[in-house]
């Protein structure tokens, strides 16, 4: 660093190393990033490449709510059933069928059965997961629309 400014070792020049025409005023090139589309061009290019321009589609009025479905857990799936009619499923070798649309769950996820005893569940999708665990207790997974 040097012992004295820059400043100081330009006292007197009228350009302060800015040039023989043009003055080192404020903002001669605009504020940020303007001059992109113009004067600045090929640093645009080289440096931020996709700054303009489109890119993707664009979903203008998005309607998230008609494609979520609710879902729930595989081990609640004998909460669905009334505590009266569960006991006197358990009490039978009767297997219970679950609509879990009917109950407004159109998806089935993973978890582990509570009970190790077959039941039929329809729904609309089932992870495999969860396929995977009521087909281990010896029911049935079936996709209904």
């Amino acid at each position: 660093m040097s012992a004295v400014k820059k400043s100081r070792k330009l006292r007197g020049k009228v350009s302060h190393g800015y040039g023989r025409t043009n003055k080192h005023r404020k903002h001669s090139g605009g504020r940020g990033k303007c001059g992109g589309i113009k004067f600045m061009k090929t640093w645009f290019q080289r440096y931020h490449p996709d700054f303009f321009g489109k890119r993707g589609d664009r979903i203008y009025h998005i309607k998230k709510n008609a494609t979520w479905d609710r879902f729930i857990s595989a081990a609640k799936l004998w909460n669905l059933i009334p505590e009266q009619q569960r006991d006197e499923i358990l009490k039978s070798d009767s297997v219970p069928v679950i609509e879990a649309r009917n109950f407004g769950y159109h998806v089935i996820v993973g978890g582990e059965l509570p009970l190790d005893r077959p039941l039929v569940v329809k729904a609309r999708y089932f992870t495999p997961n969860a396929e995977k665990e009521i087909l281990k207790v010896g029911g049935k997974a079936i996709i209904s629309d």
